[in-house]
């Protein structure tokens, strides 16, 4: 027997008797060895042994080898050569000692039936690394130039473990086809952006960028830009990170989309300042006549406006931002979260957290459909709707940071056909607001609890309105303007009145808010609690009773005369 230093060949001198021969080297499969009969004669060309027909296997994987038994002797004079073959040889670095003698020429042969030969050269050239065109990846040597040329030869380019320095601007926003990247993960694989300059391009169908990590370092112009080829349709940005982790660094734009439809970012992390520090800067998305788009498991922190719609139509077409979906994000300390100019439509935002800003609107919406569902949502102004129409808010929970007086949680302007339904506002100083070009607005099933003003100001809201089935817990009542139809709108006070006694009749009255009733209380009930025993009598058609001011005349129940002082009343008012 003869065995190779590295163990990945072993030869047997044919005896003419069949005996069980060893493998002295692990392999994995016994589609992995190869058994081959050599003749002294050179004349003779080897004979390949067929396994199951001329040998047999026991032991792949054991690590002390395993038995090869043939099925018939080896001829006298002439050699077995056993090796493992064509599978661990794809995989394995070529050696000396290997049986790949030719890459270029020399077959591979998968494991498997239907398996078709082709070279190794082929193989090993499904899968295409910057580091076959000269990529360090230490983060100190200038990758740029073997980013770029792996882009313009290839269309999957693979980004292994390391820290790959950019310098400059990589892609094309012209492709048909667009290049994919692909890192091993956004833990592993890091790209640290170097100058404003540095920056990866980005068009055409099907593209992806998933599993790296983008570190800004100086101010970078954008991240990924994308062109305006093949509607860049059903490209996705997944599992990364784009992060600054040094002072003064940011993105001035993470990512900027042009022309996407059917568009996913998904798993992503965005934080444009290092961790801790407050500075907001940049913007995270920016997008133009985009459509379709789906931004999911999230999340944005210190950006100027972490996600920009911008209202600006497709040159020479009528093309704008629509479709968007919000969900399961978690937006927290930038400027604005979400910005919509006016043109855009239908964002979505469902089941995301909309935490505390450094200042602005979380979500200041002007696109028309904006739809807020099922939201956890925070911050002293936290929504505000303008120019729009057809919007949907329902099922969030609004939370207020302590009753600020000048704190509203929805706030309208130039807003029209919108439906309020289901939330729970807490701790504002008015959960909504509307201004007189507001109209058609829904209002129900609402839960107000410690507004420190009043739950609500509608006092300009027109057209066919209506503020129906609320629940309003230690809040002042809501304000309305006169169209707006309210049913079962009442107040409760306890006032303290002081009496001139004296006489058996006695004329007070009792101040209604300003806004709460649209005419005179219908009903108004008083009732004292003094120990005389005193009748309070609800003067409806007296010109003193208006929709801010309950007449009452007093008497005691046995005509003698009314006591002095003060007294105090339980009043309850109804329209």
């Amino acid at each position: 027997m003869t065995a190779e230093s590295k163990h990945s060949r072993v030869s047997y001198a044919g005896t003419g008797a069949v005996a069980p021969l060893a493998v002295p080297f692990r392999f994995l499969d016994d589609a992995d060895i190869r058994a081959t009969v050599q003749f002294a004669d050179s004349a003779l060309p080897p004979v390949a042994w067929r396994l199951g027909v001329d040998y047999t296997l026991a032991g792949a994987r054991a690590a002390g080898g395993a038995t090869l038994t043939p099925t018939a002797p080896i001829p006298v004079g002439a050699t077995l050569l056993i090796e493992r073959g064509e599978r661990n040889a794809a995989v394995a670095p070529v050696s000396a000692t290997s049986s790949l003698a030719n890459p270029v020429s020399d077959p591979f042969l998968q494991a498997g039936a239907g398996a078709v030969p082709r070279t190794y050269q082929d193989k090993v050239r499904e899968i295409v690394s910057v580091k076959d065109f000269g990529a360090i990846g230490d983060g100190v040597a200038d990758d740029t130039s073997a980013f770029a040329n792996a882009f313009a030869a290839h269309k999957c380019i693979s980004v292994p473990a390391g820290n790959y320095r950019i310098t400059g601007p990589i892609g094309s926003l012209s492709n048909s086809v667009g290049t994919s990247l692909y890192g091993h993960s956004n833990g592993l694989t890091v790209i640290t952006l170097v100058g404003n300059s540095a920056g990866f391009m980005f068009s055409g169908f099907g593209w992806e960028v998933a599993g790296i990590r983008f570190v800004a370092h100086g101010v970078v112009a954008c991240c990924i830009q994308t062109g305006e080829v093949s509607d860049n349709h059903s490209a996705s940005i997944v599992d990364c990170d784009f992060v600054a982790e040094s002072a003064g660094s940011y993105f001035e734009k993470v990512v900027e989309m042009n022309r996407c439809w059917n568009f996913s970012i998904r798993g992503c992390y965005f934080r444009n300042t290092t961790l801790g520090a407050e500075p907001c800067n940049g913007y995270a998305i920016v997008a133009n006549y985009s459509v379709n788009v789906r931004v999911v498991d999230c999340s944005f922190m210190n950006y100027d406006r972490a996600v920009f719609l911008t209202g600006t139509p497709r040159p020479g077409q009528n093309d704008f931002c629509e479709g968007w979906l919000f969900s399961a994000n978690t937006f927290i300390r930038n400027i604005t979260h979400f910005y919509a100019e006016a043109g855009t439509l239908l964002p979505v935002f469902s089941a995301n957290v909309i935490d505390v800003t450094q200042g602005g609107f979380p979500i200041f919406s002007k696109a028309s459909c904006t739809t807020l569902i099922g939201n956890w949502i925070s911050g002293r102004m936290p929504v505000k709707l303008q120019d729009s129409s057809r919007n949907i808010v329902s099922n969030n929970t609004f939370s207020g940071p302590g009753n600020p007086i000048d704190g509203i949680a929805l706030n309208g302007t130039n807003v029209s056909l919108t439906q309020v339904i289901g939330n729970t506002f807490l701790s504002y100083g008015q959960a909504i607001s509307a201004d007189g070009n507001s109209f058609d607005w829904c209002i129900t099933h609402n839960v107000f609890a410690n507004q420190s003003v009043r739950c609500y100001d509608l006092s300009g809201l027109g057209g066919r309105s209506s503020v129906i089935d609320n629940t309003e817990y230690a809040s002042s009542p809501g304000l309305a303007a006169g169209s707006v139809y309210a049913p079962g709108r009442h107040l409760r006070q306890s006032v303290v009145k002081q009496l001139v006694g004296g006489q058996p009749q006695e004329s007070i009255s009792f101040e209604i808010p300003a806004g709460l009733f649209l005419s005179k209380a219908t009903v108004s009930l008083a009732s004292s609690t003094a120990a005389a025993d005193i009748l309070c009598f609800y003067d409806y058609e007296s010109p003193a009773s208006t929709p801010t001011r309950a007449q009452y005349l007093l008497r005691t129940r046995n005509g003698l005369a009314l006591p002095s002082g003060p007294v105090r009343f339980s009043v309850v008012h109804y329209e």
